[in-house]
């Protein structure tokens, strides 16, 4: 899971500016992360909408004569 800094801090012994978008390395201790959480230090990064959502079909000719067709 990929976090976002809320403000310039130091975690796990290196300073990181606000903004930057970080990744704890396996084995981090998880009560540290939701510390981390809890206390808005970093947050959550959400997956784009765009990824998650499959993209609708285009309106080709083919689908609308299958729809005429089938009234």
């Amino acid at each position: 899971m990929r976090y976002t800094i809320a403000y310039d801090t130091q975690l796990l012994g290196a300073f990181y500016p606000k903004g930057k978008s970080i990744e704890f390395p396996k084995g981090t201790d998880e009560n540290y992360i939701h510390r981390l959480l809890r206390d808005k230090v970093i947050t959550e990064e959400k997956e784009s909408e765009a990824l998650k959502e499959p993209k609708a079909p285009k309106n080709d000719k083919n689908a609308k004569d299958s729809k005429e067709n089938a009234q």
